[in-house]
């Protein structure tokens, strides 16, 4: 026999605080290992800027002897450094600064290139999103708040608003 299960995803129980403090630590490790990685582009482009400055010397242009499999890894290194380079704090803290009662956020999405965030998230009615989408616009460390989309999904109203954020 199959029972129903109840998911209560506006729970104001304990289980939000620890679920935050396992988030947060998982996000620590993952910056310590993304600064790891970082350090080790880095002192790979070093390498690879110092041997294109020799060839550079020797033929006077770096375009013919830099192979393109070379520009793609310093392509990728520099993505990396520009991840890296993202207010990673103050953007988690804004968005958690701006808890409220009845609003899930599902998903943040950061565009470093556009200083942009997209959170995706579900609120138990309109009135709701609402308040959240203003409380988001009053915060300090955003701007540019807009409400992209929402649309009701069961109970439900699924939303993605759009933000910059204060550097």
């Amino acid at each position: 026999m199959i029972h129903a299960s109840r998911l209560d995803f506006v729970s104001e129980g304990g289980t939000g605080k620890v679920l935050g403090m396992i988030l947060l630590a998982v996000a620590l490790a993952a910056l310590g290992a993304m600064i790891a990685k970082d350090n080790d582009l880095r002192q790979e482009i070093s390498r690879e800027q110092a041997r294109v400055n020799r060839d550079r010397h020797r033929s006077g242009s770096a375009r013919d002897t830099v192979d393109e499999a070379t520009l793609r890894e310093i392509e990728r290194a520099n993505g990396v450094i520009d991840q890296l380079a993202l207010p990673w704090g103050k953007l988690v803290e804004a968005i958690e600064a701006v808890r409220m009662p009845g609003v899930v956020l599902l998903g943040m999405t950061p565009d470093p290139h556009k200083g942009q965030v997209d959170l995706s998230g579900e609120a138990r009615d309109a009135d709701t999103m609402f308040a959240y989408v203003r409380a988001l616009a009053d915060y300090p460390g955003l701007g540019k708040v807009n409400l992209v989309h929402h649309q009701q999904v069961g109970s439900a109203l699924r939303f993605q608003v759009q933000a910059s954020w204060v550097k």
